[in-house]
């Protein structure tokens, strides 16, 4: 239970595809001003792997009525605009009890362990499907990371599976100044959810999100959106 003048100028101040470039991040999650949870962001970037951990736990009257929280890691190799994950690690506690799983990927498949092996629904999609997928945190990642202005929104289309279901993240840039980006797009649901999962749920979740420059970098400072419950908005501390 996230803007510059001319092409020129963004590759002129991108950073070198081979330097390290590293996240650290927390984001606090709200819905309709009230707080929800909190989202710790630690990863890094080089020209050809990348690695990310990410916390969540929840805040406010949504910890007093489930006390919760996720961690997940995942590591793998990058190209570009290009990211494939090799394994994605995922624990979630919840009043207590403690779920853990993982992706194994295979030959670019992936591959379910743990309760995401176990907890397979009937209206789960077949794996020799997803070869062209990432797992939920790295396509969090390739959001969310700090990066070189000229790959922000490039524009982007990456799918996602997260053992069960298929989704896909569109994000195209639709204003940009020297120091600020704005992206949007949207979080659409495709496939492998449960009949009870889809009743009353959105399909197309609207994303706009805005980047701003901090040196030679530009950071994810905040993301709208909407959800089954109503606007929402994660933003950076």
């Amino acid at each position: 239970m996230i803007r510059f003048a001319t092409l020129f100028l963004f590759c002129s101040l991108a950073v070198p595809l081979s330097a390290e470039i590293r996240t650290q991040a927390v984001y606090t999650a709200k819905l309709y001003g009230a707080t929800l949870a909190t989202i710790n962001l630690t990863g890094r970037t080089t020209d050809g792997r990348y690695s990310v951990s990410a916390e969540l736990s929840t805040k406010g009257l949504v910890s007093a009525l489930s006390d919760a929280s996720y961690f997940g890691k995942v590591s793998g190799t990058r190209s570009g605009e290009r990211f494939r994950p090799a394994r994605y690690t995922e624990t979630v506690k919840e009043n207590g009890a403690e779920r853990a799983g993982a992706l194994v990927y295979q030959a670019g498949m992936p591959q379910p362990q743990g309760f995401k092996a176990e907890e397979r629904g009937p209206d789960a999609l077949a794996l020799s499907g997803q070869g062209d997928t990432v797992d939920p945190l790295t396509g969090i990642f390739m959001v969310f990371r700090d990066q070189p202005a000229a790959e922000v929104c490039p524009p982007l289309r990456q799918f996602v599976f997260d053992g069960e279901r298929r989704t896909v993240i569109e994000l195209k840039r639709t204003a940009e100044s020297a120091d600020e980006i704005t992206c949007a797009g949207q979080f659409r649901r495709v496939a492998g959810y449960a009949k009870d999962d889809r009743y009353g749920r959105r399909k197309v979740l609207p994303i706009e999100l805005t980047y701003r420059r901090a040196g030679d970098l530009m950071q994810m400072q905040e993301i709208r959106f909407q959800t089954d419950y109503g606007p929402a908005r994660l933003e950076r501390r």
